[in-house]
């Protein structure tokens, strides 16, 4: 029998609405929440809680409370930099111990990760492109070991068009990878540009592409890293599925 980890998700913003409410004035659709329960029955859980706490210290302990028996604990928003990003704070002041906070990388940098007693939290960010990236990149890993499943595996394959990454951070670019039978090898195809809250163009890719910190122009036929964003896409394609070096 496979483990089930439970999994909550609390989004945060006292500007969120649901998805299935009407936002007026400064207000938005949570879009997050959906996404990342969708993404969790992909990894395997299918049944998710979700919440929403405002940005306030108190509300966010108390959502914490609410969900004490989760194995994982997902926060989108609230680990930036502003007055209203809370969530750190609150974590410590509830005893959990921050093992990270901002990584060197585009995108996702504000990403936070903590331990508890019984639970683990990530922080990710409340940019839904950066929420997706790092669900993918950090908390499915997490969730596959809880279901004693072995993690996702990294490939390479060849650049079909240039790439030009930012510069000081890893870089992670959204793409389409396709197996060339002739030449055994993966060609990727990264995603035109989109904006950091066009999560329907996340749909359209099957992989992310990893370009090193202080990489310049990458020409096409530049071997890079990549890796699915679902098994079902790894395990349903042709070509060499061996990890790489």
């Amino acid at each position: 029998m496979i483990p089930q980890p439970r999994v909550s998700v609390i989004t945060t913003g006292s500007e969120l609405v649901p998805w299935d409410r009407t936002p007026t004035g400064p207000q938005i659709r949570d879009s997050n929440a959906p996404m990342l329960a969708a993404l969790m029955r992909q990894y395997g859980v299918p049944f998710v809680k979700i919440d929403h706490a405002a940005d306030t210290t108190d509300a966010l302990a108390a959502a914490v409370a609410r969900h004490s028996d989760a194995d994982i604990l997902l926060f989108t928003g609230g680990v930036s930099v502003g007055d209203y990003d809370l969530v750190p704070e609150v974590l410590q002041s509830l005893g959990a111990r921050v093992v990270f906070h901002k990584v060197r990388q585009k995108p996702g940098k504000p990403l936070l990760f903590a331990v508890g007693d019984k639970n683990v939290f990530f922080g990710l960010p409340g940019n839904p492109l950066a929420a997706h990236f790092c669900c993918h990149r950090y908390v499915r890993p997490a969730v596959m070991r809880l279901r004693g499943e072995r993690g996702p595996t990294d490939l390479v394959g060849k650049l079909t068009v240039p790439v030009l990454p930012k510069p000081g951070r890893t870089h992670f670019v959204l793409a389409e990878a396709r197996w060339n039978d002739s030449e055994k090898e993966w060609q990727l195809t990264p995603s035109p540009g989109i904006s950091s809250a066009d999560i329907f163009s996340a749909t359209e890719a099957s992989c992310f592409i990893e370009i090193p910190a202080g990489r310049e122009k990458l020409p096409p036929n530049t071997t890079v890293r990549f890796s699915f964003l679902s098994h079902a896409w790894e395990s349903s394609q042709p070509g060499n599925h061996e990890e790489s070096a």
